[in-house]
């Protein structure tokens, strides 16, 4: 059992095909921090859009709302940063593109 403090990590490499997206969500122990490497996008935070392309860098503090939509075929890499780690800290919301 961690110590109060500690941070555990997980890592995934995300692909989106041209025009999916991931839902509009947000996170309740968890902080995560996106690169693309490849594509182009749209990124929102807290209903904020923006291009994103490859070398830019996302960061999502705890609960603030968030998503990426693909305009080219889109690869990320997702870094999660939370205590506890668990893939159900997770809330999704409806987002009109």
């Amino acid at each position: 059992m961690a110590h109060k403090g500690h941070l555990f990590y997980n890592i995934k490499t995300i692909r989106l095909k041209t025009g999916k997206h991931i839902s509009y969500q947000l996170h309740h122990h968890r902080s995560e921090i996106w690169t693309c490497v490849d594509g182009e996008g749209i990124f929102v935070l807290d209903g904020e859009r923006r291009l994103i392309k490859r070398g830019d860098v996302m960061n999502m503090p705890v609960e603030h709302y968030h998503a990426i939509k693909a305009t080219t075929d889109l690869t990320f890499i997702e870094v999660q940063l939370s205590n506890p780690l668990v893939e159900e800290d997770i809330e999704r919301f409806e987002y009109e593109w």
